[in-house]
This record gives structure tokens, sequence and C-alpha cells, in this order.
């Protein structure tokens, strides 16, 4: 699982193309790990499915649960599955190499609404729907593309994630956050050093 995520998708979804090699010990017919991938989606989805009621909203996050869309689709009819990519989505062209493509493409079908951080990553995503499912889109109001796959529709949408800068001005003036400055302060004035955190 870890070797698929790491090695194959997350070089795939990042728009750099594995070696051949890599991919074809992944996916050749004697390799568990796309089979390994798909059990440990499922070992996720089914407390969710469990415990899911009617009309419940289920949030999935990146490449490593890319078949849980599916998944829960067939075994809580009724959820409302949103998956969001903290990634990138890779072109048509790059995401094509992949032998599984279509089972990806289907699965997060299967999702009521998809959100990508970037405009280009969602039309990457309807390009490769287009291109790989002959499938097609169409804009619909509030700024979302919907996308028909086999009688369910899926929104798709762009949504650049900030910081609330309001709010965090606001969490750097209470008692506990000035206390943890202090604290580090002190530690790192005796070291003699600097500390510089970036995100």
């Amino acid at each position: 699982f870890e070797d698929l995520c790491h090695q194959v998708l997350k070089p795939i979804f990042h728009f750099v193309h594995p070696t051949s090699g890599t991919l074809s010990r992944s996916f050749d017919r004697n390799s568990t790990s796309w089979q390994l991938y798909c059990e440990v989606n499922n070992y996720y989805v089914t407390p969710v499915v469990e415990h899911c009621n009617e009309g419940d909203f289920v949030f999935v996050f990146d490449p490593e649960l890319l078949m849980a869309p599916n998944q829960i689709g067939a075994r809580a009819r009724t959820a409302n599955v949103s998956f969001f990519f903290n990634v990138p989505f890779p072109s048509s062209e790059i995401f094509r190499t992949l032998p599984v493509r279509k089972q990806i493409l289907t699965s997060l079908l299967n999702a009521n609404f998809i959100q990508f951080h970037d405009y280009t990553y969602a039309r990457h995503f309807l390009s490769c729907c287009s291109a790989l499912l002959g499938l097609e889109h169409r804009p619909t109001r509030g700024g979302l593309t919907q996308v028909h796959f086999h009688g369910h529709s899926c929104y798709i949408r762009a949504a650049h994630v900030g910081i609330d800068a309001v709010a965090l001005q606001h969490r750097m003036h209470e008692s506990v956050i000035q206390e943890e400055i202090e604290r580090w302060n002190t530690r790192f004035m005796n070291l003699g050093k600097h500390l510089v955190i970036a995100g």
C-alpha cells in the first residue's frame, strides 16, 4: 500500500511519471499492490458505512483513498460523499499511464462532490473524464461543474484554501498562545539559535 501510494500515485499526481519498471511491478498480474490498496480503502470504509445514517455527509481526502467513493456508494447509497484533493490532479497525458485509470475515475465519479485547490487541477480531472471515459461536463450555478455518470451527478469545484487572517490575529493575542511563544523564545534564546517556522 505504502509503495503504491508513494512510488506510483504520489509522483503521478504531482506530474512526475514513475519509471516503467515501478509501474510494471505495481500492476503486473502477480503483484498484490493494487489489491492491497483496495483492501486498505475498504478497511477505512467499513466502519464508515456501518455507522452511516441516511443522508450523512462523508468527507474523503487525497490519493490514499481514491477507491473509497465507489466502496461507500455501493454500501451506503444515501450517503453524500465529498472528495477533496489536497494534491494536484495530473493532466490526462500523465494520468492515462496508470493501468487502473478508469477504476480510479469511476470511483471518484461516485462522489457527489469533488473539490480541487486550483481550477487547473479541476480542468485536468474533467479532461480525463472526457478523454478516458467519453463523459461530458457542463457548468452549473454557484461556480460548479456537473458531470453525469451512469445516472449520477457529480459536482466539481475549484476553491483556493487560505488562512483566515482575522481569526489568526485574534488567536495570537490569547494568553495561552502568548505563554507558548514566551516558552519557545526562552528555550531557543538559551541555545543561541533562531527558530523559523514556515508553512
